[in-house]
């Protein structure tokens, strides 16, 4: 099973629809309410928390048969999550909170705020 799981930070609240801010975003348009964000200082924590799964790149894990591919540009990451544990979804879902980025979930269409 295949999951997104995707994150970004807005300073200010936007009449924009997540969705549409999402597809903006991974389009690679920036947009002005939402922040940059440390990408480097997000993939160091990943490394850290995953560090028992294999590390294929700095984008991309696997351990058993899941695997975790990550895409980010300034103001979003998003998680392509295959096969992974809802408990290992959760730790991505800790690791982005504590640079408060509230998860996207593009399946159903809801941001948690």
């Amino acid at each position: 099973m295949a999951r997104d799981l995707s994150f970004w930070k807005e300073k200010e609240s936007s009449e924009m629809k997540a969705s549409d801010v999402y597809k903006a975003l991974l389009d690679g348009e920036k947009l002005d309410f939402v922040c940059e964000l440390p990408i480097e200082h997000i993939l160091t924590d990943v490394e850290k928390v995953f560090s028992d799964w294999e590390q294929i790149d700095a984008y991309n894990y696997e351990k058993n048969s899941a695997a975790i591919e990550i895409f980010a540009n300034n103001q979003i990451v998003r998680f392509d999550c295959y096969s992974v544990t809802e408990a290992d979804m959760n730790k991505i879902i800790d690791i982005m909170l504590s640079y408060e980025c509230p998860l996207y979930d593009s399946a159903i269409d809801v941001r948690f705020c």
